[in-house]
Parts: C-alpha cells; structure tokens; sequence
C-alpha cells in the first residue's frame, strides 16, 4: 500500500512534518490512498517523469520516521509538481491535498519548493 507524508523544509535543509508523530505513526491530517494497484501508481508515477527512489542517501532527504523497508520505492513532489501531474485521482484527493499545501505554504510563508507530498510504498503491501 502506498502512503503519503506531507514535510516542510527546515532552514538548515532537511525536511520534517509539520504534524509529527504519533505513537510511531504519521500524523498528517490528510492520506492520499490510489484508486490503483501498488504497480499501477508506480508506473504512472514514472509515465509522469517523476524520479522514483529505492534507497535513503543524503541527496534526497528521505523522511527518517516512516514504515518504509530499505529498497521500497518512495518520490516526492513539491507544490509545484503536484500542481502539473495528473495522477488518475477520481475523488480529487490530490486537489485537495494541493489546496492544503498551497494554504500551508501561503501561511507558512514557504515557497513552492520548501513543501511537499512524500509517496511511500509500506512493506507490508
């Protein structure tokens, strides 16, 4: 099963969530859950152009705290990528989830690329 994580980044660079932890889980207020199969997102995810990850390495500031198995895949896209792909989404999670973003780094006062939407496939999927 794929899950999402929504992150800022932080000044000295890395990225954190916004809503922490809770008992070891994510606490985003938000879950965007893919109408397809694992193997369908993640072939649309790279039909898309988006750099999918398999590993954690310093370049891509993998999010430390999820229920991800070393060699799993995982991407992210910022504000502005999300806002340009077009994920078969038929219950506009996505839509919403970019409104979230776009009032969260209005608020926060971040850019675009100072916000994202973590993809994560669970090892027990």
């Amino acid at each position: 099963m794929w899950r999402s994580r929504l992150q800022v980044q932080c000044e000295h660079g890395t990225w954190r969530s916004p809503y922490g932890v809770w008992f070891g889980e994510p606490s985003d207020p938000v879950w965007f859950k893919p109408e397809m199969s694992d193997e369908n997102f993640l072939a649309q995810a790279q039909q898309l152009g988006i750099a999918i990850h398999h590993n954690e390495d310093a370049n891509s500031n993998f999010p430390e705290d999820l229920d991800w198995r070393q060699g799993d895949p995982w991407f992210s896209m910022d504000l502005d990528l999300l806002k340009k792909v077009n994920f078969d989404d038929p219950k506009g999670q996505l839509s919403e989830i970019t409104h979230l973003l776009s009032d969260m780094a209005r608020d926060l006062e971040h850019t675009p690329d100072q916000i994202r939407l973590v993809m994560y496939k669970t090892p027990n999927s």
